[in-house]
């Protein structure tokens, strides 16, 4: 026996000091090994799509109907089945569109701990143990691993079943059957690239995902963006911001990741006040941008000459790169330029306009204050109760409504500045 495998051995003997608890582990291993391969989940290009996350996620891409099926064959009609899926799916929801009565809650049970012992089959009890939800850890292992056709232990059964009902806790015990299920059905997740970008929620689904009890990733290039944005560079904070003003996530911008984004858009109405925009509606329309879309369109004009700006300087700095080609702000400009009198884009079209001389970082960073009365399209945020200008929304960047800061009390409509 070399040096190397002496070393190995003396770490092992500090978990498994004896012989007999050596031999032990041997035989858990090799056991484990013959139990069935547990059930892998694989999802991606996610983009914050919340809702369909959620449901793909509590179905588990139809794992769960399976294990109803394989539960009860033909015993149930397929409506039944539905009505079982559904039950698993969405638990709160089910249980509290109509009253039930006894009877059901009964059968009900006794159909979801089927169903969670067909779940449990490949995995060793004490993952099982692991997983059980604690108030209800004793109930549950004693009515996955008691048969209830057995005379003996037909009565018990039962018995614990009644008292769950007589007690009152039978929609929460149904509700920690139907978790119970999910989780088992699915052993390990594999998230293969793309949670952000484009839907309105990618911080509802990363909160459920670290919740999640077995789950990797394989991080895509959405997702890097927001990383680099969450570390601090100028260029990805822009190109994160823009993607998400261009589907109108206004709401998981300020509500998800508490970004004021009213500074550029006081901003974009100083410098664009003049100009349409109309090359930068946003893709998708929410109610939000429905009411301010034009404010919208000169906002994703605004932010994307100055993520065009800053990918530039970036560029400039690191020509290892290789990436001239990205250096896309200088074409347009020079595009514009160069083109004689009658080609040149109408002024509502150019990207001459004024965020190309500003710095983006003061930009990105201006203060929360008036726009210049100058401004043609300029947004008043003085309160008619006090005058003051610190004015605030009521809600992301529809300024239909106001509340004033400075009194605390005046709830108003805002109104356009006069030319």
């Amino acid at each position: 026996m070399n040096e190397s495998e002496i070393k190995y051995l003396e770490l092992l003997s500090k978990s498994f000091p004896s012989i007999p608890a050596t031999a032990a582990e041997i035989v858990r291993l090799q056991a484990i090994l013959e139990l069935p391969k547990t059930t892998e989940h694989f999802m991606s290009d996610i983009h914050g799509e919340y809702t369909y996350f959620s449901h793909i996620l509590k179905n588990a891409s139809g794992a769960i109907h399976d294990k109803i099926n394989d539960s009860f064959g033909d015993l149930l009609g397929e409506e039944e089945k539905n009505s079982l899926a559904r039950l698993l799916y969405y638990p709160e929801r089910e249980l509290a569109a109509a009253a039930h009565s006894d009877s059901w809650y009964r059968v009900t049970i006794h159909r979801l701990v089927a169903v969670c012992r067909q779940a449990t089959d490949k995995y060793t009890r004490v993952k099982v143990r692991a997983r059980l939800p604690k108030e209800y850890a004793y109930i549950i292992e004693e009515l996955i691993d008691s048969d209830e056709h057995d005379p003996n232990k037909r009565r018990y059964f039962e018995s614990i079943i009644n008292s769950v009902i007589e007690t009152g806790i039978a929609d929460r015990f149904i509700v920690a059957l139907a978790n119970l299920i999910s989780r088992l059905t699915v052993n390990q997740l594999h998230i293969v690239g793309d949670v952000f970008d484009r839907g309105p929620a990618a911080q509802m689904v990363m909160d459920d995902l670290m919740d999640m009890h077995g789950v990797d990733f394989v991080w895509g290039n959405h997702d890097i963006l927001w990383m680099g944005a969450a570390m601090g560079n100028p260029a990805c904070i822009a190109n994160a911001l823009r993607n998400s003003l261009k589907y109108g996530n206004f709401d998981m911008l300020e509500d998800g990741y508490g970004l004021n984004v009213r500074p550029l858009a006081l901003f974009a109405m100083e410098q664009y006040g003049d100009d349409p925009c109309t090359n930068f509606l946003p893709t998708h329309v929410t109610d939000c941008v429905a009411e301010n879309s034009d404010v919208t369109a000169k906002l994703l004009k605004a932010i994307t000459v100055i993520q065009f700006k800053l990918e530039g300087q970036l560029i400039l700095r690191h020509p290892e790169y290789k990436m001239d080609g990205r250096l896309l702000l200088g074409e347009l400009v020079r595009s514009d330029v160069q083109a004689a009198p009658k080609e040149r884009p109408p002024p509502g079209e150019r990207y001459t306009a004024r965020t190309t001389f500003r710095s983006p970082r003061s930009i990105l960073r201006i203060p929360i204050a008036s726009p210049s009365a100058s401004s043609s399209s300029s947004i008043s945020s003085f309160c008619p109760s006090c005058a003051a200008k610190s004015c605030r929304p009521i809600s992301g960047i529809c300024w239909k409504r106001a509340r004033c800061t400075a009194c605390a009390t005046a709830t108003f409509s805002t109104t356009a500045a006069s030319p």
